[in-house]
């Protein structure tokens, strides 16, 4: 079940779309816009970012609007800026890809030549930012803006995730060494 969290109060609201087994949230615009997966009968659904969910949806301040790439075996809904955009995960064949939604239209995003792309996080400038898999198998972030491509590596020679981005560019994620996840902050100067 997923909720949110209001620093001001302490309070906190449970987010379950009608009807499912099993709801995650994973964004949220400044709006008060929520987008995540769901599974009808799974209770543990999303697992994470590479198993997800069934069905993708939009939390408009309690009204649910269920979200299906074209095609693809299972949607997730990572993140959503205040126009409205979402972007996310769908599985094809237990490929990921990676999509952009946008005035009820889906547009594929994907790294080009990668094996695999999942997208994290967008800001309200339209960045959208996440991870690839190259041919050779290794992980690298990227950054994605009005068609353009930029490779992200936090620590050459390590796999990067990039989890999110805010509206000063600034971003969070983790990278990895044989101890595990070392998280990160990548601020940009002014």
């Amino acid at each position: 079940m997923g909720y949110t969290y209001d620093s001001t109060t302490g309070s906190t609201t449970t987010i379950d779309y009608p009807g499912a087994m099993s709801t995650a949230a994973y964004g949220i615009s400044s709006a008060g816009q929520i987008v995540g997966g769901f599974c009808p009968t799974d209770p543990v659904c999303p697992r994470d970012l590479f198993y997800v969910a069934r069905h993708g949806f939009l939390d408009n301040n309690g009204v649910f609007t269920q979200l299906d790439f074209p095609g693809s075996e299972g949607t997730t809904a990572f993140g959503i800026n205040k126009a409205g955009t979402i972007i996310g995960e769908y599985e094809t064949r237990l490929l990921n890809h990676s999509f952009i939604y946008q005035n009820g239209v889906y547009t594929d995003l994907n790294y080009p030549g990668a094996n695999w792309t999942i997208a994290t996080g967008i800001n309200d400038l339209g960045v959208v930012v996440g991870h690839y898999q190259d041919t050779l198998g290794n992980e690298n972030g990227f950054m994605y803006c009005k068609g353009q491509w930029a490779q992200i590596f936090v620590k050459p020679g390590y796999p990067g995730l990039m989890g999110g981005i805010n509206n000063a560019n600034d971003l969070v994620g983790n990278w990895f060494n044989s101890s595990g996840a070392v998280p990160f902050l990548a601020v940009t100067k002014p």
